[in-house]
C-alpha cells in the first residue's frame, strides 16, 4: 500500500469533507453580516462553530456585546437566506443562529 493509498482513506475517516465544509461556512459569516448590516457591525463578531441540536445546524456566533446582538438577532431571517444560498456549494444547511457575547478575537 502506497502512501498515495493511505491519504484518502485518512481523509476519508476524519471526516476532512465535512470539516473543510464547515470551515468555509464560517468564513462566510463576515461576508454575509457585511452584506446586511455592514463592515462595521460585522467586525463586532466572530462565527465561532456548527453544531448540531436537536436536528438542526445551529451557527454559534460571538458578539461584543449584548445590544450589538439584539441588533443582530432582528435580521437573522436574511443572514440564514445568505449563508444558505451557498448550502449546494457546502452541504450544509444552517437552521439558527445562535448569538452569544464574548470577546472578538482580531487576530488575522
Amino acid at each position: 500500500m502506497s502512501l498515495g493509498d493511505v491519504i484518502p482513506a485518512v481523509y476519508q475517516n476524519l471526516d476532512m469533507d465535512k470539516k473543510v465544509n464547515e470551515f468555509a461556512v464560517l468564513g462566510l459569516w463576515p461576508q454575509a453580516l457585511t452584506g446586511v448590516l455592514g463592515a462595521d457591525i460585522a467586525i463586532q463578531t466572530q462565527a465561532v462553530k456548527l453544531r448540531q441540536a436537536a436536528g438542526k445546524t445551529v451557527l454559534h456566533v460571538k458578539v461584543s456585546s449584548a445590544p450589538m446582538a439584539s441588533e443582530i438577532s432582528f435580521y437573522t431571517p436574511g443572514l440564514l437566506q445568505t449563508l444558505n444560498a451557498y448550502a449546494p456549494q457546502t452541504g450544509i444547511k444552517i437552521d439558527r443562529i445562535e448569538l452569544r457575547v464574548g470577546s472578538i478575537d482580531t487576530r488575522s
